[in-house]
């Protein structure tokens, strides 16, 4: 990789930078294919998992900081291109951080209002007892038209 790194520095082309509307996960897809890398010797330079890699590639699982590092360790870049990849300007100068894909296939929050709502009522749902858990499913049920215990 050094090699290869230096040749191409001389001949004057840059490693590829994380562009700003770039997701973490197209950025990592962009860097590994222009390394010619598998996702198999990837995985085994971080030690985990060539299925677990490939869920960074996709977005279904962001990266933990040790692996960030061990990224921006192999691609030879700055763990701040990678960093910069996760998170996105708006217009009103407030900074969000790039979301995973939600796996549990539920729809993404209209707010973060709605987010914190959901949470309220997740954390205060765990906090009842079993009995009235289960009047609120039928509570559920009843207004939504959708039964609860399916929901899972």
């Amino acid at each position: 990789m050094a090699v290869r790194y230096l040749k191409e520095t001389a001949a004057g082309a840059k490693e590829p930078e994380c562009e700003r509307k770039q997701t973490l996960p197209e950025y990592l897809r962009q860097l590994r294919v222009s390394s010619h890398y598998r996702q198999n010797f990837v995985a085994a330079k971080l030690n985990i998992s060539r299925q677990t890699y490939s869920h960074y590639e996709t977005g279904r699982i962001r990266p933990p900081a040790r692996a960030l590092y061990g990224l921006a360790k192999l691609y030879e870049v700055p763990v701040e291109s990678l960093l910069s990849c996760m998170v996105s300007g708006r217009r009103d100068g407030k900074f969000t951080v790039e979301k995973p894909e939600n796996r549990l296939g539920y729809r993404e929050h209209e707010s973060e209002d709605e987010y914190f709502q959901e949470k309220k009522l997740l954390s205060g749902f765990r906090s009842l007892s079993e009995k009235d858990r289960q009047d609120i499913l039928s509570i559920i049920e009843l207004k939504s038209g959708c039964p609860a215990g399916n929901v899972r």
